[in-house]
């Protein structure tokens, strides 16, 4: 029974959704897909963390919520091209962090979203699982301090999902056949 006592179960119920919308996203060969997922998947780690008392991953996960929409418009709008974007959001999270600063585990946290916010603002599905790849591990220590179950087997979930979609689009295809995908991506950006 102490298990489960300390599970908070409505916190991971809310942090399995978040999980399938995760793996589902990485399914994608397409940015824009890929970050309205991320929109819903903020939604959910806010609510998560929230009822976990993970204070900072509170508010990164409100910030990633408005960095996901803002560059949701990278390729549809000038502004959001702009470089200044991800520096901004990187600021904001380094910010927001020490202003919630906890101790020593907040580090974790901070790392997460910043290796994440490079992943989502490069232009190509690959660069992106790559980053994204890297941030999954500092997730899984901060969410084991937390007790967060659900974060947990997410991020392992998302590693799984990643290497998926690395061998369907990264590793099957032939010279050349990457480049071809990212110019019909482009287009479909630029539209």
């Amino acid at each position: 029974m102490g298990f489960f006592a300390d599970m908070n179960v409505p916190a991971q119920i809310v942090g399995v959704v978040a999980m399938i919308l995760l793996f589902c996203s990485y399914q994608s060969n397409k940015r824009f897909v890929i970050l309205l997922f991320q929109i819903g998947i903020s939604i959910c780690f806010i609510t998560h963390y929230a009822l976990l008392g993970a204070v900072s991953g509170v508010m990164i996960n409100i910030v990633c919520f408005l960095r996901n929409i803002v560059f949701y418009f990278r390729g549809r709008y000038k502004w959001a091209d702009s470089i200044a974007i991800p520096i901004t959001v990187c600021a904001a999270e380094l910010i927001l962090t020490v202003i919630v600063w906890s101790g020593p585990i907040d580090l974790l946290a901070i790392a997460g979203a910043l290796l994440q916010t490079t992943a989502l603002w490069m232009s190509k599905p690959r660069s992106t699982r790559i980053f994204m790849a890297a941030a999954s591990p500092v997730w899984i220590v901060y969410d084991v301090y937390f007790k967060s179950y659900a974060g947990i087997v997410t991020e392992i979930i998302t590693l799984t999902s990643l290497l998926i979609a690395a061998i369907r689009y990264d590793f099957k295809k032939k010279p050349g056949e990457e480049q071809a995908d990212e110019k019909k991506e482009d287009t479909k950006n630029s539209v």
